[in-house]
């Protein structure tokens, strides 16, 4: 095992320039690798030739070969080179009195910190001969600009200063020699698989190096033959990658990759013995199929939320010896898995909230009717989901989920919406059509069929998102909901009354649909109909064994202090705390070394720039309020601006809007305060500076709001054109050229639609869509965009990003609907338009 601390002191000396010089013994060549490979924290190769190609590292080879370092450090710039003619004299360190092995290697490490920064690092060959041989080796260093006045003879040190060190170092790699030579098979594996199958024999040695193979078996799932071991990591390579259980190694033996590798993968998971002791967010696959990565990018692209999947094709791994963890660096240093802001449709990423998911699924078994209500991207739809695993799993409910955001539903008519929902129960199998008139008769039908076939299992009807159905001018997207939803909810509760093995579960952001008595003189059916939970936040506890879970399959290590300010600044709530860690991965960058530690000082230190990337999440999450439930919004900025007695007021006038913002967990204690302390400033408004007079005060606040206005018109002015051709760019490929519209119309309401008949295509994309209608476009046809998601770095963006930012790019126009813009709105709006111009500029022509 690797001795991380003791690697970071030699290696990351802060006051000099070391060249440090590292010896092994014969038997330890895989272990010195591992060392160096760790410790630069760079992925490397290694030919039977003894060419070492690593990033700022040189060849390696036995005695009397060359040294040559591969690859540039860093871009050249303003430099100061040693003369041609300057060697610098470097002694081998010696051999340890009990060694009694030649050296073998000779290895220089070039890492820059403290008083210099790396310009070019190359070297001239350098020549190796035993030690006393009388035989001196030189070595070039290269291109280095010192920061100080440094002599540069000072940038080598021969190993005497860090001779100890040094001898740790190495005696750590000769253990991960030891480690390596005793692979381990297990005698029963042997038995059970490799007797019969000597053809895997090759492989499974080669990953023994690094793993202990422990339980093997030919097994025949889902109409296909597989081979699953499972891998328990040696000490050396469970602290490089943080793995705590074992590894699932699937053998796939056809030369096609099909999507049920992926169901296979997940029955053997979910079974004895994998349930427990092997672990569940990744598995090793080894398959005869050509072009293995490329067909397993194919495979997760229309579902990143599956667990990683590590490739290896059966022919590479007859061979590998080092690159195998190289592998594994590869798919699980470079994936962030904390940028993921879709609902959890599996229990592979789901974390915390067991005991209320637990109480919820209990409450539903009774036939109690349940309404969850929470902050918008709280998880409620991921709850839903994990319900629905849970129950339909027990055999105890069938769970139809309808998502009312969905413009298809929110547009129907209740009759409508029941013969949609009756639809899925029955799965299609109904005849009739639903009128007003027959609605309640019908789905009440629908429902003793069930129960008929199925006596046993109760009925669950979850509607998402209510408020798209529910009465009034800020909530419901067509106005026929504010009679429609009396309606609906009359003919449900009447047939619950007569059949009671059906319940409903209504999810939204506030429970005011349930607690309303009347709506517009009518009795509201709802009122006092189901049980009210809010969804709670995330514990610190919780917080942290999410970002634990999944850091360490990013390299990423958080103290334990991280997860109590974790807490304090995003309150618990899953997305923020999630994104905010995907901002600290992408600042930490590929190039660091992992597994990186991250430490409270490192989260405050990169905090301000955080937070305003992040302002696009919090008003997204919070925008709800400010549109929905403005008299809510308005306590929380009282509370950000410490008018504790403004906010008081609104709560002695009305105690439920305390009500939802504690259950919410935005407001705390007494006096209250606000439980994310990121949300402050996001909240505040920014204070005007102080002038000399009224007039003036008027005519620098006109000026500055009309540049303000300016600026974000130029914004989408740019950003707008820019998007239409990147759709159409992208929908002739696939769709074709005279195709390509019709999935920008299927976006587009049916009253509009119809009127565009004949209407030429680039005049219908140019003139006639609208903001909504091009996210629309973008959301319903993301087959057509989601190679976005394969980009890297600020050419990348998710589904849910885009929603998100061009959501947020809809929600302000305030160029075109003059209205207040503050300096902090417009920061923000810079950010967002410069996000989403930085990816469709890769795709201009």
């Amino acid at each position: 095992m690797l001795d991380l601390e003791l690697v970071d002191r030699v290696l990351h000396e802060r006051d000099r320039y070391l060249v440090v010089l590292l010896e092994a013994a014969i038997g330890a060549p895989d272990a010195l690798l591992d060392l160096l490979q760790h410790t630069m924290g760079i992925a490397t190769s290694c030919r039977r030739q003894h060419d070492f190609d690593g990033y700022g590292t040189g060849s390696v080879g036995p005695v009397g070969h060359h040294v040559h370092v591969a690859r540039d450090f860093a871009e050249a710039g303003d430099a100061v080179a040693l003369s041609e003619s300057e060697d610098v004299r470097v002694a081998p360190a010696k051999v340890a009195q009990d060694e009694r092995q030649e050296l073998l290697f000779v290895q220089f490490y070039f890492h820059l910190l403290g008083h210099f920064r790396p310009i070019l690092l190359r070297s001239a060959p350098l020549r190796v001969s035993r030690p006393g041989a009388g035989a001196s080796c030189a070595v070039r260093p290269g291109i280095v600009r010192p920061k100080a006045n440094v002599c540069l003879r000072e940038l080598c040190c021969t190993g005497r200063v860090y001779r100890k060190q040094l001898r740790r170092a190495m005696s750590c790699a000769v253990r991960v020699a030891t480690e390596r030579r005793s692979m381990s098979i297990k005698q029963d594996v042997v038995e059970s698989v490799l007797s019969g199958r000597p053809d895997l024999t090759p492989f499974l040695s080669n990953f023994a190096k690094s793993f202990d193979v422990t339980w093997g078996r030919e097994i025949r799932l889902h109409g296909t033959d597989v081979v699953a071991f499972f891998l328990h990591p040696k000490r050396h390579v469970a602290e490089m990658f943080g793995f705590e259980r074992e590894i699932l190694l699937i053998f796939h033996p056809y030369s096609t990759l099909q999507a049920r590798i992926l169901h296979i993968a997940t029955q053997i998971l979910s079974e004895a013995p994998a349930e427990g002791r092997v672990e569940p967010l990744l598995f090793v696959l080894v398959s005869r199929t050509p072009g293995l990565e490329k067909a397993v990018r194919g495979l997760l692209a229309d579902n990143s939320a599956l667990r990683l999947i590590i490739p290896f094709e059966y022919a590479e791994t007859q061979a590998l010896t080092t690159d195998l963890l190289f592998r594994f660096q590869k798919y699980l240093f470079t994936r962030d898995l904390f940028d993921f802001a879709q609902p959890i449709k599996s229990d592979v990423y789901y974390f915390g909230r067991q005991s209320f998911t637990l109480s919820i699924l209990d409450s539903i078994k009774r036939g109690d009717n349940v309404g969850i209500f929470g902050l918008r991207k709280a998880g409620k739809t991921s709850l839903l989901f994990k319900i629905k695993r849970l129950i339909e799993a027990e055999g105890a409910a069938t769970l139809a989920y309808f998502d009312l955001e969905d413009q298809n539903l929110y547009q129907m008519r209740w009759w409508e919406l029941l013969e949609h929902i009756a639809k899925q129960l029955l799965r299609n199998q109904i005849k009739e059509t639903f009128t007003e008139r027959n609605a309640s008769q019908l789905f009440s039908d629908v429902l003793a069929r069930c129960y008929r076939a199925s006596p046993k299992r109760k009925v669950i009807v979850a509607l998402d998102e209510i408020e798209h159905i529910s009465p009034g001018d800020r909530l419901r997207m067509r106005a026929h909901w504010d009679s429609d939803f009396i309606e609906l909810w009359k003919t449900l509760r009447a047939i619950q009354n007569q059949q009671r093995h059906v319940s409903f579960l209504i999810c939204g952001v506030n429970g005011t649909v349930i607690e309303t008595p009347t709506y517009q003189g009518h009795d509201n059916p709802v009122f006092s109909m189901a049980q009210k939970r809010y969804v709670p936040m995330f514990s610190a506890d919780e917080i942290g064994n999410m970002i634990r879970t999944l850091g360490r399959f990013m390299g990423l290590q958080f103290e334990e202090k991280c997860f109590g300010y974790l807490k304090a600044m995003y309150g618990g709530h899953p997305l923020l705390t999630r994104q905010a860690c995907s901002l600290v991965n992408r600042s930490i960058g590929e190039t660091a070394r992992r597994p990186y530690v991250v430490t409270e000082e490192y989260l405050k230190k990169t905090e301000a720039a955080r937070h305003l990337q992040l302002n696009t999440y919090a008003r997204y999450t919070l925008g709800v309020l400010a549109d929905w439930y403005p008299e809510e919004f308005q306590m929380l900025q009282h509370l950000a601006n410490g008018d504790i007695e403004a906010f008081r007021e609104f709560e002695a006038a009305v105690p439920e809007y305390t009500e939802h913002l504690r259950n919410y967990e935005l407001v705390v204690g007494q006096p209250p305060s606000l439980a994310m302390s990121f949300l402050t400033n996001f909240l505040k408004p920014r204070p005007a500076p102080p002038v000399p007079s009224e007039t003036v005060v008027q005519i620098t606040e006109q000026v500055a709001w009309d540049n303000r206005l300016l600026e974000l018109s130029q914004l989408r002015i740019t950003f707008e054109p820019s998007l239409r051709r990147f759709i159409k760019m992208n929908l002739m490929t696939y769709h074709g050229v005279d195709k390509w519209i019709v999935p920008v119309l299927s976006a587009v309401p049916e009253e509009r639609r119809s009127k565009l008949q004949g209407v030429d295509k680039d005049e219908i994309l140019q003139k006639h869509l609208f903001m909504p209608d091009l996210l629309n476009t973008l959301v319903k046809n993301w087959s057509s965009f989601s190679h976005l998601e394969k980009n890297v770095g600020n050419a990348r963006l998710t589904k849910a990003q885009v929603e998100i930012l061009v959501g947020y790019v809809n929600a302000n126009r305030q160029d075109a609907h003059p209205k207040e813009l503050s300096e902090q709105e417009l920061a923000t709006l810079r950010v967002v338009y410069g996000s989403l111009m930085a990816v469709l500029k890769a795709y201009e022509l």
